[in-house]
């Protein structure tokens, strides 16, 4: 699992990782392109 590194949060940042989260895991289930992965190859 990859985590975001913060130094902060925003006032709407556990509702926007959430967001982002089902819809990864519906994507998962749908075996459908997953979104903000870590691509070693570009460093990030």
């Amino acid at each position: 699992i990859i985590t975001p590194h913060i130094a902060g949060v925003s006032a709407n940042y556990h509702q926007m990782a959430a967001a982002v989260f089902i819809e990864n895991l519906q994507r998962y289930l749908e075996n459908r392109p997953l979104l903000n992965l870590f691509v070693r190859e570009r460093g990030y």
